[in-house]
């Protein structure tokens, strides 16, 4: 079962464009990331992130993708991508070619590795997306939801090793939120001043 776990988020990092140590959350802490425009509950240090990009003849973006793979054997990931443009905001075209594409590649990973898989609408600020589950080997489920909040696109996860498990994992997935502006605007100056040498 071990080997198995292991194998398995091998697997979801290739599949899900991802590609340290996590200390213990402290409560009332959580991660925020000033590039992305969102917060989370999970803890402020994380397990990896790596740089990303999306381009195809629609639109043209690029984000970061985070991991946080904890103690507790729940594992998460967050990633986004912002989308070139000079409007506020993508036209309803941009948005559903953005979470399509999401879910038309979970789709695909399921039918290849013969992957039990359902959706459902999931509605962010009133911006519609879509809540994926799929079903892995040994009762493994992973949760996504896929949605657009103004230029950018998110992708937000967990794999579920344990049924019980799944109101808590999904209360994490909740709690994700868009930064206010001051909180952002805190975060972008603390993501772009150099540690000291």
């Amino acid at each position: 079962m071990l080997v198995m776990k292991y194998r398995i988020k091998a697997l979801w990092l290739v599949l899900i464009l991802a590609s340290v140590n996590i200390f213990a959350q402290t409560p009332g802490e959580f991660f925020a990331s000033g590039a992305g425009n969102f917060s989370i509950d999970l803890p402020p240090k994380f397990s990896s992130v790596k740089d990303i990009s999306f381009n195809d003849d629609v639109i043209s973006s690029e984000g970061q993708h985070f991991i946080w793979d904890l103690p507790t054997d729940n594992f998460y990931q967050v990633q986004y991508v912002s989308v070139f443009s000079e409007r506020k905001t993508l036209t309803q075209k941009e948005k559903t070619h953005l979470v399509k594409t999401l879910r038309d590649g979970l789709q695909a990973l399921a039918v290849q590795k013969n992957y039990t898989f359902s959706e459902k609408p999931f509605l962010f600020q009133g911006n519609v997306g879509v809540e994926v589950e799929m079903g892995l080997e040994n009762d493994v489920l992973i949760v996504t939801r896929c949605f657009v909040f103004k230029k950018k696109s998110y992708a937000v996860s967990a794999m579920i090793y344990n049924a019980e498990d799944k109101p808590k994992v999904l209360k994490v997935l909740d709690s994700f939120k868009i930064l206010d502006p001051q909180t952002r605007l805190s975060k972008l100056i603390e993501e772009n001043t150099p540690n000291p040498l």
